[in-house]
């Protein structure tokens, strides 16, 4: 026999699964000594336990994500505010350029003709597509994070004559009710975004049945550093923004590319997994805009993808903004 005393074996009174085994001191050699108390598991409680440590877990890499996720868009934010104005100047001589024909020629390929439709532009930045398909006729509303740039987008909008509805908004977590925009178009959004799953199904949530989304955009977490292999004219952006804006670039541009994929696969695979069908990447529209290295140049390839929202949704009610 055990030279230990041992008490009998109890159920646990907060656990009806549970035994608790008490061992008792050895008063001859250990006075003094509290007894050792054991828990032992079932199978039931040990998967139970299993499942709140996990649960556990994962709400403290949830928590460090929306922090890092928090942290980024204050940091983009700071940084366009800084840009604003210069980007409004920038977008007025594109608008009046030949970019804009070779925009709206890829519009036109996927949005309807004859009618207009309701079009949300997410991150509109000082509103360049926001005016461009107002001017086809379409109700056209712009949402930014950052407050200057919709400070000058309706500047914008007001000297080119353009009626359009600007909003500050988060284009991950929109403040729209479900269904209630034709299209959701956007341009070099998606790589600055923590949590571009979400935002593909926020922007899913808030498209009608059959509407689509039109993203263009560009891997630059994977070009980091190309762009210097390109001799750009002096008029060009990015010559004009100032060296600590572009080493605050890069460095934002580092923070959200550790956690995104190489794109635009990772893209179709998030659209996919949001509910959008009849998915396009479209990798030959970088050489139809930019044909020549001009102040309006990007020396990153952009890609373009068109995903539509099915006619009739099979995942059911959805309610509430992500």
């Amino acid at each position: 026999s055990h030279p230990m005393s041992c008490a009998p074996v109890y159920k646990a009174p907060d656990r009806q699964h549970c035994v608790i085994l008490y061992a008792l001191y050895k008063p001859e050699e250990n006075p003094g000594e509290r007894g050792v108390v054991q828990r032992i598991l079932c199978k039931e409680c040990c998967t139970k336990n299993r499942k709140r440590a996990e649960e556990a877990v994962n709400e403290k890499a949830m928590k460090k994500r929306n922090y890092i996720g928090d942290e980024v868009k204050d940091r983009i934010a700071r940084y366009w505010s800084l840009r604003a104005e210069g980007f409004e100047t920038q977008r007025l001589r594109e608008y009046e350029s030949e970019k804009r024909a070779r925009w709206l020629a890829e519009f036109r390929k996927y949005l309807p003709d004859g009618r207009g439709i309701r079009i949300l532009d997410v991150g509109t930045g000082t509103g360049f597509f926001a005016c461009i398909l107002t001017a086809e006729g379409h109700r056209v509303t712009g949402i930014d994070l950052t407050a200057d740039m919709i400070a000058h987008a309706r500047h914008m909008a007001s000297a080119l004559g353009r009626d359009v509805c600007f909003q500050v908004m988060d284009a991950e977590k929109t403040d729209f009710p479900q269904e209630s925009f034709d299209a959701v178009v956007t341009r070099n959004l998606t790589w600055t975004l923590p949590h571009v799953a979400e935002a593909y199904r926020e922007w899913f949530r808030i498209l009608n049945p059959g509407g689509l989304l039109i993203n263009f955009d560009a891997d630059y977490f994977a070009a980091l550093g190309e762009e210097e292999n390109v001799i750009l004219p002096e008029n060009h952006a990015h010559k004009l923004v100032p060296e600590s804006l572009r080493t605050e670039n890069d460095a934002i541009t580092r923070a959200v590319g550790a956690v995104q994929k190489p794109r635009p696969q990772w893209d179709y695979q998030l659209l996919t997994d949001a509910g959008f069908e009849w998915i396009c990447i479209d990798r030959g529209v970088y050489r139809r805009i930019y044909k020549e290295i001009d102040e309006f140049y990007s020396p990153v390839p952009i890609f373009l993808i068109a995903a539509r929202k099915p006619e009739v949704s099979d995942r059911g009610p959805e309610t509430g903004s992500i």
